[in-house]
């Protein structure tokens, strides 16, 4: 008999799982549950109902209709993944007192008021819990080793055993290579820590909050265990044994900087209660916060499968930061509880932040311009993409960077929301208006079928170096834009200033003079010598390639009868050719070539990804900029009051506008001219 929740007596209550004992791990599960005010049970205060119930985290995995636990003589139901924490968590001879949310919370479609005011208080219930139980899931020999391994690691974190600790990782990584054999070619150890931090317990929304709100937790992978910060810790100690650019490695790097962040910005909200209220005290401070923003930041690569949950499962880190988000309602519908949220981030944080996240490549079309697709993170891109030269996104940075450089005003943001949530209204200035975009649909065009092709084909590799042709005539037709007229020299500089804000750690000079030697290797590639030594090389760098699909026939015609994709082959630092360089003598188009290749490469590959996902424009008055997605002839470049920088609108019915993306943009001559004499309008975005 299916078991049925009892209703809860009111609210501020929760129910507690009892797990009975079992001597045999294969014994089903029972157990009761128990009613109790979150922080405390009947009769007892919060300090002895919190020493004795722990919550589990853990990701449920798809339906099971073979997975049960027996509750008072009646089934419920559970999913395997909850099924092997469960046999895993419970005693030989004593109960274990455990909130898990599946059993505890009515999951059936009659329960889903219950859902809501359940979310709004699960904050609570983890913040309160002696312990928090982060199951990983199941373990083998591999990941038993693994975290042995971390707690000798651990044992010797101080800076003094350094010696001790690399002696240590050597020896694991030369026990881990001769127990097991390789899959991929990396060390095993690799292998082992990116099968435990790629599991998809890093990757949900849910377990995000009941990380930050835990006061304590523990990691669990089958048997083995360890406390969650020895855990962290431990593993920055085997940093040199990650895979740089995993998966793995990623969702470490963003659950290790979103709990390091949320404690700082608890500790900092501590210390601003303890100010004097007024000017320059408690209030002011206060203001400049981004709290939810730097915390939704950190969730955007977290799936969850309720798109709602993208907002929900903040409610308890949004009432610990002070800043509390909408209360949860599943009844409401997707783009209402997006936009009430987006109003209430912008509001909380004084900030407009969000609008900098609106585009993403699969957005909701049901959603207002000004709304982020909360569900949809644009920064996790195919790997591949990064072999087409789009930046990897490091997820431990903590906040955007800033590439504004027109007037800087002290205005705070006007922020107003219709009583729908449909539209929002800013005061801002126009900047420009465009009226040039640069024609990336060749680059698309070849990205999706390079995306749609089977891996390691041939068809692929073909695509591959095709796609590399059209990212060289996508620039070769801007410089042939820019460099022509009396002020081609300054629009050149204007444009390298922008290339810079793709990578903004490069240097500016060395950029200049890539840029420069870029732009003459592509006028020399019109010269008949020139091509032909570049097509020469090529074929000669390709010759040498270890991937065979890189010496194919097609690959080679290709080379010959298009420059463009000689000179990516010649530039490009993904080919795996062994040692090769080219040459030529002093004095002729040869040594002319190896000057400009040598100068240029480093260049060409951090900014030849710049138009993935991006379109680059020019205004009329003179800006040149780059926004991510699509825009046309005609649309706005506005800064809002208040805002970190200028957007793009598209003018939609009379005073009303569509927000498309936010926009770097860089201007030729001082930004201030272009405003002068502007008085701030009024924008409607719907």
């Amino acid at each position: 008999m299916a078991y049925r929740h009892l209703a809860l007596s009111g609210p501020e209550r929760t129910r507690l799982l009892i797990l009975h004992p079992a001597i045999v791990t294969i014994e089903p599960l029972h157990g009761s549950l128990v009613e109790c005010v979150v922080g405390k049970s009947y009769g007892e205060s919060a300090s002895e109902i919190s020493t004795r119930y722990e919550a589990l985290s853990y990701v449920w995995g798809p339906p099971s209709t073979v997975h049960g636990i027996n509750i008072d003589s009646s089934t419920l139901p559970i999913t395997a993944n909850c099924d092997a924490a469960l046999r895993q968590l419970r005693r030989t001879s004593t109960d274990r007192v455990v909130w898990v949310d599946s059993i505890c919370i009515d999951q059936t479609p009659e329960g889903v008021q219950e859902r809501s005011s359940q979310v709004a208080i699960m904050g609570s219930i983890y913040e309160t819990a002696a312990d928090v139980l982060i199951w990983l899931g199941e373990g083998d020999a591999k990941t038993d080793a693994l975290f042995l391994h971390l707690k000798g690691l651990y044992e010797l974190r101080d800076d003094s055993l350094e010696d001790s600790r690399a002696e240590l990782n050597v020896e694991f990584m030369n026990e881990c290579d001769t127990k097991w054999p390789k899959t991929e070619d990396a060390p095993v150890i690799r292998q082992i820590i990116e099968d435990v931090l790629s599991r998809p317990w890093f990757e949900r929304m849910w377990t995000l909050q009941e990380l930050l709100l835990a006061s304590h937790a523990t990691a669990l992978c089958g048997s083995k265990s360890m406390e969650w910060d020895a855990f962290c810790e431990a593993m920055t100690l085997i940093e040199a044994s990650f895979a740089p650019s995993s998966k793995g490695s990623r969702n470490f790097i963003n659950c290790y900087y979103a709990r390091s962040d949320f404690k700082e910005l608890i500790s900092e909200n501590t210390d601003i209660q303890a100010m004097p209220s007024g000017a320059g005290g408690k209030d002011a401070a206060g203001e400049n916060r981004k709290d939810l923003s730097t915390i939704i930041y950190h969730t955007r690569i977290r799936h969850a499968t309720d798109p709602k949950d993208k907002i929900f499962a903040l409610y308890g880190v949004s009432q610990k930061l002070g800043k509390t988000l909408p209360i949860p309602d599943y009844t409401a519908s997707i783009p209402i509880v997006y936009a009430k949220a987006t109003a209430e981030i912008m509001r909380q944080d004084n900030s407009l932040w969000s609008l900098d996240n609106v585009w993403s490549k699969y957005r909701r079309q049901d959603l207002p311009s000004w709304v982020p697709d909360w569900s949809d993170d644009p920064r996790w891109s195919e790997d591949l993409l990064s072999e087409l030269g789009c930046l990897p996104v490091n997820h431990g940075d903590r906040e955007s960077v800033n590439h504004w450089d027109g007037p800087v005003e002290d205005h705070t943001p006007n922020i107003i929301v219709s009583s729908d949530c449909t539209q929002l209204t800013l005061v801002g200035l126009t900047y420009g208006m465009i009226d040039t975009v640069f024609d990336d649909r060749e680059i698309a065009k070849t990205q999706h079928d390079i995306i749609t092709m089977p891996r390691l084909s041939i068809e692929q590799a073909l695509a591959m170096r095709m796609h590399g042709a059209e990212q060289l005539r996508f620039f070769r037709g801007i410089y042939d834009s820019l460099g022509v007229g009396n002020d081609s020299q300054l629009h050149l500089e204007t444009f390298c200033r922008l290339l810079l804000t793709y990578s903004p750690t490069q240097p500016l000079r060395s950029f200049e003079i890539g840029s420069k030697d870029l732009h003459s290797l592509l006028t020399a590639s019109e010269e008949t010598e020139c091509r032909e030594v570049i097509i020469r090389h090529a074929k000669e760098k390709l010759a040498k390639a270890v991937d065979s699909n890189q010496r194919h026939d097609a690959i080679l015609r290709l080379v010959e009868s298009d420059i463009d994709t000689a000179l990516d082959v010649l530039l490009s630092i993904n080919l795996d050719c062994g040692p090769y360089e080219i040459y030529g003598q002093v004095g002729n188009p040869g040594h002319k070539i190896v000057h400009l290749v040598a100068s240029a490469t480093g260049f060409y590959n951090i900014i030849r990804g710049l138009a993935i996902n991006r379109s680059i424009f020019t205004t009329s008055n003179g800006l040149i900029g780059y926004a991510y997605g699509s825009v046309r002839i005609g649309d706005n470049v506005v800064k809002f009051q208040g805002a970190t920088s200028p957007h793009v609108l598209r003018a939609y019915g009379p005073d009303h506008y569509q927000l498309l993306s936010s926009a770097v943009t860089k201007a030729s001559r001082d930004m201030s001219a272009l405003v002068k004499g502007q008085d701030r309008a009024d924008f409607v975005l719907i």
